[in-house]
């Protein structure tokens, strides 16, 4: 403790000072890097700059605080890196130095209240009245870097005006992992960055669809961060090899394979991802506890047509033979074809032309289609498509945009087309 208090001397600067330092505990050499005094835009690239030099480390905070975005950005970058955070007082770490230490793999504190949160507020405001934008930026941060959402709540509900200091109490009771700052070498073992959420038999709650698997924490939780953001139902778990596993669900028995195959066949999961029965999983490591399947959602009628519909412009961008094929697999024996009521093979003869005549297509649907789904089970998606067809042997390209309507209905464990129109709104042929 005493080494710590030598390296984080003097009282913290109206900027932040950002420095690396090494010391000797037990002999063997180990980094620092202090950050002290208030946080600036631009000490996130600061701090970064001297990060990328050491393999692991500390990072040693003495900050009440200050620019948002440096504190977030600087745990990120502890997050990447694997760094240990700790905080001491007499100085403590609050507002975006407490964002930044959260970063930590391991985070340690000491005894007396180091670490303080507040809402954020924009420092022209004289009334510091909570920003909803800033706040929004922390709680995406937040859940990136797996707090529970008692955690967030904990750190974002007080008024920019006071403070919160947490105790350990706290930390524990809202599922923030955190050990006192004791002897210093206890930072040469740095722990999982946070205890189970759930102790629990995993493979009880359904099946799940692993999207991937990574020997790195850091590098599984920064995943899932991004798959969260379309999957609310994405977690971490620590699997019995020591890997971490990234997992999608739980989905009721017998539901997974088919909705991996759907994911899969439209693009939105890794090919090579797998069901898993959950049996081999030993901790959730990030995620708040997932539902019993017996309350799991499926995706809805809405989703499984806007995918239908991503995945008909998809298929129909591919070679003669895959896009014929998928066709034939799509269509309903009837399909009401541009308002008319038009045999499957009919269709499926006008396509062939039409591939035939364009070889080269490329089509892309643009974001905002708007899906209706009646009592009837049928679901019509209505939207905008660009096109770009290309023919080699008459060296002519076709350009442009049409509205499109597309009107499917699930039959089995698959969504059938029944009906579709389009009306051009651009168009442009060339021929050299």
């Amino acid at each position: 403790m005493l080494v710590l208090y030598a390296i984080l001397s003097g009282a913290p600067a109206s900027a932040a000072t950002i420095d690396i330092q090494t010391t000797n505990i037990d002999g063997e050499p180990v980094s620092f890097i202090t950050v002290e005094g208030q946080l600036e835009a631009g000490d996130e690239v600061r701090f970064a700059d001297l990060a990328i030099r050491l393999p692991s480390g500390a990072v040693l905070f003495g900050s009440p605080g200050g620019d948002l975005n440096a504190g977030i950005e600087i745990g990120k970058a502890i997050r990447l890196k694997g760094f240990v955070t700790m905080a001491v007082e007499p100085y403590g770490c609050a507002s975006a130095c407490a964002l930044a230490w959260l970063g930590g793999m391991t985070r340690f504190m000491g005894a007396d209240y180091a670490i303080g949160f507040h809402a954020v507020y924009l420092a022209s405001d004289p009334n510091r009245l909570a920003d909803s934008v800033g706040n929004a930026l922390v709680g995406a941060y937040l859940n990136q870097i797996g707090m529970t959402p008692q955690a967030i709540a904990y750190i974002t509900e007080v008024q920019p005006q006071g403070m919160r200091w947490m105790s350990f109490e706290d930390a524990q009771s809202i599922g923030i992992a955190v050990l006192p700052l004791d002897p210093p070498d206890a930072i040469t073992e740095p722990l999982d960055p946070d205890p189970p959420m759930a102790a629990d038999d995993w493979a009880s709650y359904g099946e799940w669809i692993q999207i991937y698997s990574r020997q790195s924490y850091s590098a599984a939780v920064d995943l899932a961060g991004d798959f969260r953001r379309e999957f609310p139902g994405t977690f971490v778990f620590r699997y019995d090899n020591g890997w971490y596993v990234g997992a999608i669900g739980p989905y009721p028995f017998g539901k997974a394979r088919v909705e991996r195959d759907r994911l899969v066949r439209v693009g939105r999961i890794p090919s090579d991802s797998l069901v898993n029965r959950g049996d081999r999983f030993v901790d959730l490591v990030w995620g708040a506890t997932p539902e019993r399947p017996s309350t799991a959602s499926l995706p809805t009628e809405e989703s499984l047509a806007r995918d239908a519909a991503h995945e008909f412009f998809a298929a129909t961008s591919g070679s003669r033979a895959e896009a014929l094929a998928y066709l034939d697999s799509v269509y309903a024996r009837e399909v009401n074809y541009f308002g008319k009521p038009t045999p499957r093979a009919t269709v499926l003869s006008e396509k062939a032309d039409f591939v035939a005549r364009w070889p080269d297509r490329r089509y892309d649907l643009r974001d905002g289609a708007s899906v209706a789904c009646r009592p009837d089970g049928r679901c019509v998606v209505d939207g905008l498509v660009d096109w770009r067809n290309y023919s080699a042997p008459r060296k002519a390209t076709s350009t442009g945009t049409a509205r499109f309507t597309l009107t499917f209905a699930r039959r089995g464990g698959a969504m059938m087309l029944l009906g579709e129109t389009s009306t051009v709104l651009e168009r442009d042929v060339r021929q050299r």
